[in-house]
């Protein structure tokens, strides 16, 4: 993957659209429609979808705010498979133990210290 389609993969990660990220990496919009098509360009939008997701949730644990922030988080994360190594990966993979279907709005007011 070159460095625009990097950047058209990160900008869609982060929610903006197929015309933003466009502009971000410098195409145009059928370009990056394309590169969706792309399992390589895939995975790495789905990675950084994952981030995103995972870091929200953090920063909504640690800092607190609107409940529903962790748990459309964590749908996503359930969604994207949460642990599961993706199909392109080459890194070793890693075990996560964290059962995200156990995790409740109970639980997360816990873990945020409200309960």
């Amino acid at each position: 993957m070159d460095e625009r389609q990097k950047i058209a993969a990160a900008a869609l990660g982060e929610g903006k659209s197929v015309e933003e990220a466009a502009e971000e990496a410098g195409r145009k919009p059928p370009t990056v429609s394309k590169w969706l098509e792309d399992p390589e360009f895939q995975a790495a939008l789905i990675h950084r979808i994952r981030g995103v997701a995972l870091y929200m949730l953090a920063q909504n644990l640690k800092f607190g705010g609107d409940p529903k922030v962790s748990q459309a988080a964590l749908g996503v994360l359930r969604w994207l498979g949460a642990g599961k190594p993706s199909r392109t990966s080459t890194s070793p993979v890693v075990e996560d133990e964290t059962d995200l279907e156990e995790f409740s709005a109970d639980q997360l007011r816990r873990l945020k210290g409200d309960g």
